[in-house]
């Protein structure tokens, strides 16, 4: 993926794609939602626990989470730093423990009324880095 300036960003990269039988002005604002993602993470009891914790993230608002994987508890903090409604946004990793983490969600609507989320996730690890070292 490119980071916007012609440069590709290195990484782990999964790409989602989602087709939801609703409009996209609500898939877009199901997918900004707080309250809808601690629902889909119940079972890492994954909990906004500073910046904005409900609700529907903005341009500029700050989450951070706290969850447990692998048997132990961390925290992440991430920022929407682009916004284009209802087309387009993008959070990144501002604090956690890996090195990098950036999603890109985009979305369209097609002409039967169905929406389509593309999300793509990159991240790379303090791991990662280490391995090339």
């Amino acid at each position: 993926m490119e980071n916007g300036r012609g440069k590709r960003e290195n990484g782990t990269e999964i790409v989602l794609f989602t087709s939801i039988n609703a409009p996209i002005q609500f898939v877009f604002d199901c997918a900004r939602s707080i309250d809808n993602h601690q629902l889909s993470t119940a079972k890492t009891n994954e909990k906004a626990i500073a910046g904005r914790t409900s609700g529907l993230c903005e341009l500029g608002d700050e989450v951070t989470w706290r969850a447990k994987h692998f048997g132990i508890y961390q925290t992440l903090s991430s920022k929407i730093t682009k916004l284009k409604a209802p087309f387009y946004f993008q959070d990144c990793m501002v604090k956690g423990a890996f090195s990098f983490i950036k999603h890109h969600h985009f979305f369209e609507e097609n002409n039967g009324g169905d929406s389509n989320e593309r999300c793509i996730y990159l991240w790379r690890s303090l791991w990662d880095i280490w391995k090339v070292v």
